[in-house]
Parts: C-alpha cells; structure tokens; sequence
C-alpha cells in the first residue's frame, strides 16, 4: 500500500509539473510553433529538448548582456575624438 502511495504522489507531482509547462507553452509560444512543433501526441521531454532547450538556456543576465550588446552595436560612436564635428562658432546659427 506504502508504494502505492509514493507512487501516486509521484504521478499527482507530476501531472501538475506538466500542466504547469503547458500553460508556460500556450503563454510563451507562437501559436503556429505550437501547431508545427508541438504535436498533441508527441512527447513533452521529446519536443521540449529537440524544441524548446535553447530557449531555454536564457537567463535575465544574458538577455541583459545580449540588450546591452545590441545597444552598443546600435550606438556605434566614431573611433576617435578627430572625427567628432564640435560645432565650430562659424557653422552655429542663432
């Protein structure tokens, strides 16, 4: 009866950790990705490794660091201080 019990446990922990990642799925994914690569047959751990895991592997710190790289690459300011147009008082309309 004991294994029973565990057992069940482990299924009841379960069903709420996938009902958990279907809704985080049905939330987060592109609804024709959920039609093309989320097969309602198909296993969880199958699609969601081959699928999902390299979106996965973001964390806050690297998607700051990926904004923070874009920022910079969009800034892209001159090389060097002799390239800067100062606005000399000649060219300054008042």
């Amino acid at each position: 009866m004991e294994q029973y019990k565990t057992k069940y446990a482990r299924y009841k922990t379960e069903i709420t950790n996938l009902q958990h990642i279907m809704i985080l799925v049905q939330s987060t994914v592109a609804v024709h990705l959920q039609r093309t690569c989320c097969p309602p047959d198909g296993s969880i751990t199958e699609t969601g490794s081959r699928t999902f895991e390299p979106m996965w592997a973001f964390t806050i710190e690297t998607e700051r660091e990926q904004a923070r790289q874009r920022y910079y690459s969009a800034l892209k300011p001159p090389r060097s201080a002799n390239n800067w147009d100062t606005g000399s008082p000649s060219t300054i309309k008042l």
